[in-house]
């Protein structure tokens, strides 16, 4: 299996900000990704998904370590979304406790997303 070597950790969660944000809205425009999720969260996402470090103390990262920190960071800036979405009452959200989980909605509807 191949490995990579992070050189530059700050570049790579910027880019994989940039990236999941791309990949949630392909229409995405350049919004402050902080109001999201912070250069600082996306680095522990990524080094939470790490395999450890090289002789230079640089992040080693494989395939599947890569994929691991990008759903994650995908799923903080979607779930981040829904709560901005929820907070500005454009969805409503509700736990069910039958299926134990957070069930959202559009106000005034019987549509309901899981």
């Amino acid at each position: 299996m191949e490995v990579y070597t992070i050189n530059n950790l700050d570049g790579y969660a910027h880019e994989m900000r940039q990236l999941a944000a791309c990949h949630i809205n392909e229409n995405y425009s350049n919004e402050n990704l902080d109001t999201y999720i912070s250069l600082n969260e996306t680095k522990s996402l990524i080094i939470e998904n790490c395999n450890g470090y090289d002789d230079e103390n640089n992040l080693i990262l494989d395939k599947d370590g890569h994929e691991s920190a990008f759903d994650s960071i995908c799923n903080w800036i979607f779930g981040i979304g829904l709560a901005k979405l929820a907070s500005d009452n454009q969805i409503d959200c509700a736990w069910d406790s039958e299926e134990n989980r957070m069930v959202f909605s559009v106000p005034n509807s019987e549509n309901k997303y899981e």
